[in-house]
């Protein structure tokens, strides 16, 4: 909902409700037959009307709540990427962020790929190594150990490569760091499929590492979340580390928390005495509608929240990354677990939450 055009919606949405109150309130609307079945004052028209109140709601919590704040959402993310996380002058709007992150020349740059929204990573390496490493579609047959085998049986069955100096990769892919970033990043942020083939898996050639993320979250609303731009960025330094033969970021040990069970009884108890203050006050609003107002009233009154919620909850699912839900939380989850075991990620993060409005 970036784009609507709020005020004419808001104004024909206006006089659709209008339209339906007076014709629920005049009550000579019929809807089935002649024995008053969804007729008059309970026709179906006042549920069409209580879905456009419901609907003209979301617009206007979109146009003056919802949209302001994924504009300053993404106007904090964008200025703590380029200056908190890769030290470098923030344009708004910008097409690419480049700078440095611990120390590596790394740039993020906004393109179209395949009718989807993209991002292509990239980082800056001395290394000449010329390798692709793609995750495949299907798991590949079990093959039996040879010279060129990295002895992690996932990366043989999910992980292709291709390489013209095998003698010079394997060493980097039987790297235990090296190789989980790399399986990292060719499962949840690069291109699936045959190795080889344009835009597909993580590609080392040319002193460059690149990928392309594709559909990507989008910068401008707020969905990128930091822990992810943080997981890809560190994966990149790891191994950009491996390449050149020097030590790879050494994790931080995670301070004890300590965290006393909650008492579920308890939230269950809070929650239901909640749902129920709300249903009695939805009761009542609907009572007094009915007795000040009408039965015309009423009827949308009654059947605004839950459409109101139906509305909420499409509008949900719709949102977001442009991924599948399960890939979401499993990115969400992964790049907390990388974060919070290295200082400096740590450390960013809290400077974009600080950032982020309140």
């Amino acid at each position: 909902m970036n784009r609507i055009p709020h005020l004419p919606l808001v104004i024909l949405l206006s006089i659709a409700l209008l339209a339906a109150v007076a014709v629920g309130v005049s009550g000579h609307y019929q809807v089935v037959d002649a024995k008053g079945v969804l007729a008059g004052p309970f026709s179906a028209l006042l549920l069409l009307g209580a879905s456009v109140a419901a609907l003209l709601l979301v617009i206007i919590l979109d146009w003056k709540v919802w949209l302001p704040q994924r504009a300053q959402r993404s106007r904090d993310f964008q200025h703590w990427l380029a200056q908190d996380v890769l030290g470098a002058q923030h344009t708004d709007g910008a097409a690419t962020y480049a700078g440095k992150f611990r120390g590596r020349a790394v740039s993020l740059t906004r393109i179209q790929s395949y009718g989807m929204r993209g991002l292509r990573w990239s980082a800056k390496t001395a290394s000449k190594l010329d390798l692709l490493i793609a995750r495949q579609e299907m798991p590949a047959p079990p093959m039996p150990n040879n010279e060129f085998s990295t002895g992690d049986e996932d990366f043989e069955a999910l992980y292709a490569w291709q390489t013209t100096t095998p003698v010079e990769a394997l060493p980097i892919l039987k790297n235990d760091a090296c190789r989980a970033a790399l399986k990292r990043l060719a499962s949840l942020v690069a291109q699936r499929g045959k190795v080889g083939k344009p835009d597909v898996g993580v590609s080392i050639r040319g002193g460059e590492i690149s990928m392309l993320q594709a559909p990507a979250p989008d910068l401008s609303t707020g969905a990128f979340q930091a822990g992810e731009a943080l997981m890809i960025l560190h994966d990149l330094s790891v191994l950009t580390a491996c390449l050149e033969g020097e030590p790879v970021p050494a994790e931080a040990s995670a301070p004890e928390v300590n965290v006393k069970p909650g008492d579920p009884l308890s939230a269950w108890l809070a929650v239901g005495c909640a749902g129920m203050g709300g249903v009695v006050a939805w009761m009542g609003v609907t009572w007094a509608a009915a007795h000040f107002a009408g039965l015309a009233m009423a009827m949308i009154v009654f059947f605004l929240p839950p459409v109101l919620l139906a509305f909420l909850f499409m509008l949900g699912n719709a949102g977001g990354s442009g991924r599948q839900a399960e890939l979401d939380e499993f990115i969400r989850k992964e790049s907390a677990e990388i974060v919070k075991r290295y200082a400096d990620l740590t450390s960013l993060s809290a400077k974009c939450e600080g950032r982020s409005p309140k």
